[in-house]
């Protein structure tokens, strides 16, 4: 499961409970659970659903030499305009790029966005 903490939405808890009853038990199972965030809830659902016998990595937040990350605070409007002018700073024949959305709408959006540039 990806963005577990997500998973504990109001709008995604009960889908969520309702697949996993669906699963063998936990001791049965293997499961892996992500979330960038281990807040109370996702520690109640790693209770809930996964073994004794489960891992927690810790993740340092240094980022490799390479890699350079780019965060703007930007008023929802202009987002797509901001992210424009982001990607043309860039070469993009010699450099990749990740943008990240927490909604398929968005993404598909900046897929049309990549297009057009």
């Amino acid at each position: 499961m990806d963005e577990s903490d997500r998973l504990l939405d109001s709008s995604f808890a009960h889908q969520t409970e309702e697949i996993i009853t669906q699963l063998p038990a936990k001791e049965e199972r293997t499961t892996v659970m992500f979330s960038a965030t281990y807040t109370n809830k996702v520690v109640g659902l790693v209770e809930q659903f996964l073994r004794n016998d489960h891992v927690k990595l810790t993740i340092t937040r240094s980022l490799p030499p390479n890699l350079h990350q780019l965060f703007y605070w930007v008023v929802e409007t202009a987002k797509y305009e901001w992210l424009k002018w982001v990607l043309n700073q860039i070469d993009l024949n010699n450099s990749k790029v990740v943008v990240f959305s927490n909604k398929k709408r968005t993404c598909d959006s900046v897929c049309f966005l990549k297009i057009i540039l």
